[in-house]
């Protein structure tokens, strides 16, 4: 159902644009099976993880952990600090 002066768009024509545009840029992301979430609805649910490193890594974890972590420096001079 359309309003008069509504814009139709062709979502699924978009998506197809976008990802032509996009497919030389990114590597493809893998599907995963959960079987918890598939149990829970009675059908197959496949997830599309976009990291490619589990985040159990011990790497991964120390790595967000840093990144999460405010960061001890003083701001440059000149440089207003907001509290």
């Amino acid at each position: 159902m359309t309003t008069e002066g509504q814009l139709q768009l062709d979502v699924p024509q978009l998506v197809l644009e976008a990802h032509e545009r996009c497919q030389d840029y990114l590597s493809p992301t893998p599907l995963k099976y959960s079987p918890y979430l598939s149990a829970r609805i009675e059908g197959d649910v496949w997830l599309k993880l976009d990291s490619p490193t589990p985040l159990s890594s011990s790497s991964s974890v120390q790595e967000t952990r840093a990144m999460a972590r405010p960061t001890q420096t003083k701001p440059p001079e000149g440089c207003r600090s907001d509290p």
